[in-house]
């Protein structure tokens, strides 16, 4: 139950700053290429998403006992938006605009903190999650995940 409670906490906090971030890298021009729009999100969202992650006592202590300072999350963050705009690099419009940033910076936003939470945040918990193209998630105790990886 406080795991939930935790998590819930972080997503809500990666779904409010990512999509004013995302916005915001859009704000000076009133449309980009998705490829311009994702180099931006990658160079402008890791120092505030991880900013926040540090102003949460829980999230923090949990980032401090595996080793993760603020720079440290600052580096992890554009290899996990990589990952994640990948992920939807299809289903993204060939242009970015003022109409749908806040849609897909949502979308990218949620895939980065829920990767970022299941591999740094609660990676020692017994139930992970396994984020599939469609942004769902399945759950999967270790067991499960063993079993498919033949560990």
């Amino acid at each position: 139950m406080a795991t939930k409670i935790k998590l819930s906490k972080i997503m809500g906090l990666v779904l409010v700053v990512f999509p004013l971030l995302a916005t915001a890298a859009t704000n000076a021009k009133m449309e980009m290429s998705k490829d311009e729009w994702l180099s931006k999100i990658k160079e402008i969202v890791p120092e505030p998403i991880c900013k926040g992650f540090m102003q949460d006592e829980t999230i923090a202590s949990r980032l401090k006992a595996r080793n993760i300072d603020l720079q440290k999350c600052i580096e992890l963050i554009p290899g996990i938006a990589d990952k994640c705009s990948k992920k939807f690099y299809d289903r993204l419009p060939a242009t970015i605009t003022q109409e749908n940033v806040s849609k897909w910076g949502h979308s990218i936003g949620e895939c980065i903190g829920a990767e970022f939470v299941i591999n740094y945040v609660f990676s020692d918990t017994e139930e992970k999650k396994d984020t599939t193209a469609d942004g769902e998630q399945d759950a999967k105790t270790n067991s499960e995940m063993k079993k498919e990886t033949g560990n």
